[in-house]
């Protein structure tokens, strides 16, 4: 097998709907159109009789404190990634790993085999992972697992040989919350966001606005929603179109119904290559609390 010159560390499978997929997904296909060698590797790559006794177990877990849930999740992917990536960066030499998160970035600081093979982690959170989970409503600020998740950050980001951050908005957050990490080499990538096309028609085809993400309560949509009543109001209605799909897709329908914005609102659900898209609409709108 060809030696790989950028491992990619993730706790997540490449297929699925999230931000974070999407991202792989992507990161993956330029990777292979500028010629790079890589490996993606996930804990599922560790050996499955270990993996999925464990993982299945995280269920039960979750009945009984879902913030144990929580931790039950991070600890044990962490473990099954590092086991992973220790049999392939025993074999790889120089190379960058390529971290999605402070768990998986942690995962290789602790098994890389040498300062040649440099761990740079990309920035998917706003502000903190911790929050993320308070937002769904599974892990109280005051839970120790939360603060566990704000030390683990504050450690391994100031620690990576790197940072790279989708949006200057994340870097000031991050750098704001977590001194160590400012002192990091570190740059501002967007998402693989190209610039809308050119059109001749009054509209695009897909609609004037566009917002790619999860629906759920952090995410904000709803708010997107208020502002296109208010828009129409003024005699300036837009079109939106919500890529994505999750727990709160009903209530954000019937919100959409009760504004009477449910004309200028398409819910596309789930979209495999959301980038596409993007540039058949006039701006990408982003409207994220946490």
């Amino acid at each position: 097998m060809p030696v790989p010159a950028i491992v990619t560390a993730t706790l997540m499978r490449m297929e699925g709907e999230t931000g974070v997929q999407t991202h792989l997904r992507t990161f993956d296909r330029w990777l292979a159109g500028q010629g790079y060698i890589s490996r993606v590797v996930t804990p599922f790559d560790a050996p499955a009789w270990q993996v999925y006794p464990i993982f299945g177990l995280r269920r039960v877990v979750e009945l009984a404190s879902p913030p144990w849930g929580v931790w039950w999740y991070r600890h044990w992917h962490a473990i099954m990634l590092r086991r992973a990536l220790r049999g392939v960066l025993a074999h790889a030499g120089a190379c960058v790993i390529y971290a999605q998160c402070p768990v998986s970035a942690a995962a290789a600081l602790a098994t890389r085999t040498s300062p040649r093979q440099r761990v740079v982690m990309v920035v998917h959170f706003n502000v903190s992972q911790a929050l993320e989970w308070e937002g769904k409503g599974v892990l109280p600020a005051s839970h120790r697992v939360y603060h566990g998740i704000l030390e683990l950050e504050a450690a391994v980001l100031g620690q990576v040989d790197a940072l790279v951050f989708v949006s200057e908005f994340m870097r000031r957050e991050v750098f704001g919350r977590v001194p160590a990490a400012a002192g990091r080499p570190y740059a501002v990538i967007p998402n693989f966001v190209d610039r809308p096309r050119a059109s001749s028609e009054s509209h695009p085809p897909d609609g004037d606005l566009v917002s790619v993400g999860t629906l759920e309560p952090r995410k904000n949509q709803a708010y997107l929603l208020e502002i296109l009543a208010a828009l129409r109001a003024r005699g300036k209605p837009l079109r939106l179109t919500l890529i994505g799909d999750g727990p709160d897709r009903p209530r954000l329908e019937s919100l959409a119904r009760e504004l009477r914005v449910d004309d200028l609102v398409r819910f596309a659900g789930h979209v495999r290559n959301a980038m596409d898209c993007i540039p058949r609409h006039k701006a990408v709108i982003h409207s994220a609390i946490a």
